[in-house]
């Protein structure tokens, strides 16, 4: 038989008219809507009475196709002539023994231009005939062939997965696999090969740590909101009055669809630290925050509180020098943590090369010897803090009306006078 492509669109004979009814009989116990599943469904459908017939017919015809590339390609090309198709399929079945059923169906699918569909087809029948008996195909893949006996003994473990059902058993070799097995039983995949369990372990390496962070004199928030895109919870603290700003930043970024755990915290550095500043922390973060003396002797009582509160606690400071009083600033926390600057690369560090980054651990010290700093409002408007090391440091409270000039106890050496006086030089009269 001729199996030649025609070499030109002449005229094409036409079949006589033939249809494929389905006895009357049941569905198969799965469904598939596709258009090869329609057409599967029907010879299914119509060859209940002699379904192992059938399904060994297409298994074989399928094997053809698999051993015979010439067979396969003369089946699926759309320009040979529909009598040299049917002749061949005709001829084919016969000399296989093939059922009159599979015979009529290869003629309704070349009728309706559909053969080159037939491999899907014969799939989806053999999923239908599976489930009709009971049969699940079990693919084992492993790094290398495996024994009889390590055949036997994964044929009897996933045997009692299976629940009553018979499994057909399928084992190939994938070295890429590295070890181990991957079980593909129905539509369950159960992967235990040492490449995926490496892949895992990666994953879990490289996934970013949803830490706690805190930023301390948050303004706008922008520090907080970044670490908060990266993925980790987050406080945003500063003065009551700036945190109707902090409040619609994150719900301006949460408004562009940004899904950030972000927590607004009103708190007042020198103060006591409010409920939700006691909760686990991880890293405090500041930017820019050391800018005026008053100020700065207040975040360093508040650094010692968080201290106290959180012993694991990290510290991450960038700062710009601005005043001459920067170093007293610095000598006064060095007293209670180890500051180790932090080398700071490429674009950034090229726009930013006075910008100073500064990581801060505290000194290992007990809690009753170094971290016993409790803010105490004495009568005369002064936050007082009793340092353990060094002399007690008293200074004015922002709130309060008194002054520096006003007689009170400050630190032997700090005078503020000669402070304000600088700081108006160095910086002029701007607040």
């Amino acid at each position: 038989v001729s199996l030649r492509p025609a070499i030109r669109p002449a005229a094409v004979a036409v079949l006589p008219s033939r249809s494929f009814a389905a006895a009357a009989a049941s569905k198969p116990k799965l469904e598939d809507g596709t258009l090869e599943g329609r057409y599967a469904t029907a010879l299914f459908m119509a060859s209940k009475e002699k379904l192992d017939k059938v399904y060994g017919d297409l298994s074989a015809l399928r094997g053809m196709m698999a051993e015979s590339q010439e067979l396969k390609l003369a089946i699926e090309t759309p320009g040979i002539e529909p009598d040299s198709k049917v002749a061949a399929f005709e001829a084919i079945c016969s000399k296989a023994g093939m059922d009159g059923a599979v015979v009529n169906f290869l003629k309704v699918l070349v009728e309706n231009k559909r053969a080159h569909l037939l491999s899907r087809m014969i799939d989806i029948f053999e999923n239908f005939y599976r489930a009709e008996k009971g049969l699940v195909l079990c693919k084992v893949t492993s790094a290398a062939p495996l024994t009889s006996a390590q055949q036997g003994q994964v044929k009897a473990a996933m045997q009692q997965r299976a629940q009553g059902s018979e499994l057909i058993m399928e084992y190939n070799t994938n070295p890429a696999l590295l070890g181990g097995l991957v079980v593909k039983m129905g539509e369950a995949v159960l992967d235990n090969s040492v490449s995926t369990r490496l892949e895992r372990l990666q994953s879990q390496l490289l996934a970013p740590v949803a830490w706690t962070y805190l930023e301390l004199g948050s303004g706008t928030g922008l520090v907080g909101l970044s670490c908060a895109l990266w993925g980790a919870e987050v406080c945003l603290s500063d003065l009551p009055d700036v945190t109707a700003l902090l409040h619609f930043n994150v719900a301006l970024n949460r408004a562009r669809g940004l899904t950030l755990d972000v927590q607004v915290i009103p708190h007042e550095w020198g103060t006591d630290l409010p409920p939700d500043l006691n909760k686990s922390l991880d890293v405090v973060v500041m930017a820019d925050l050391v800018y005026d003396v008053e100020a700065s002797r207040q975040l360093l009582v508040t650094l010692i509180a968080l201290a106290a509160a959180h012993h694991q606690l990290q510290f991450v400071m960038a700062f710009r020098p601005r005043n001459l009083e920067d170093p007293e600033f610095f000598r006064e926390l060095s007293k209670h943590f180890d500051l180790a600057p932090q080398r700071s690369s490429g674009v950034y560090g090229q726009m930013c090369y006075d910008v100073q980054i500064l990581r801060l651990t505290a000194k290992a010290k007990t809690d009753k010897d170094l971290f016993d700093c409790h803010p105490k409002q004495s009568r005369n408007g002064l936050l007082r803090c009793d340092l353990p090391i060094g002399p007690v440091m008293c200074y004015p409270d922002p709130h309060s009306a008194a002054g520096p000039n006003g007689g009170l106890p400050f630190r032997p050496g700090l005078n503020f006078e000669a402070m304000d006086s600088t700081r108006k030089i160095f910086m002029g009269n701007s607040t």
